[in-house]
């Protein structure tokens, strides 16, 4: 069974600091990527594109906009 963790921080995109984790964040996920691939169950680790390139896409009355 595979699983997808979306990680927001829960602050608008508004400027670039924002876009930018601490060092405390980064080796604390590192840790944990460590922990799964130890575990054998981490598949892959590519990351998402920033939110200032990014396309919403909604769908109001049901048709895509």
């Amino acid at each position: 069974m595979r699983f997808m963790l979306f990680i927001h921080p829960g602050v608008p995109p508004s400027t670039e600091e924002n876009l930018i984790p601490s060092r405390e964040a980064i080796a604390a996920m590192s840790r944990y990527n460590r922990q799964l691939h130890e575990a054998g169950v981490l598949l892959d680790v590519n990351g998402l594109h920033s939110p200032n390139d990014a396309v919403r896409i909604s769908f109001p009355g049901g048709k895509p906009q």
